[in-house]
């Protein structure tokens, strides 16, 4: 599957994330005051999803890289931990596959 989205960096400022290009991306709408700190939170956090991705992906490389060096075969899904399958199944998310709520690809 092909991933379509704006690529990264992202960054969050007057509650909006703008994409690279400097297009807005997302608008976080605050109706109180009070909820602008919150505001702010969530337009850092969308920010980092590019790189949190690319992030996850980089570990879950590494991690079956190590795993493999350590058997001397690729492992089988069933010896994998439960975390490697939860980073799995988000980052099979992000990319727009539809994940069950177990995990696997629906």
């Amino acid at each position: 599957m092909t991933v379509h989205f704006t690529p990264g960096p992202w960054q969050a400022r007057l509650g909006r994330v703008f994409g690279s290009d400097g297009r807005a991306i997302a608008r976080l709408p605050v109706h109180q005051v009070a909820a602008y700190e919150r505001q702010e939170a969530n337009g850092r956090l969308i920010a980092h999803a590019p790189d949190l991705l690319s992030t996850l992906k980089l570990l879950m490389r590494d991690f079956l890289a190590e795993a493999e060096s350590n058997r001397g075969h690729e492992p089988r899904t069933g010896e994998l931990p439960h975390a490697y399958h939860v980073a799995l199944s988000v980052i099979r998310g992000a990319e727009g596959e539809d994940v069950e709520a177990d995990g696997r690809v629906a």
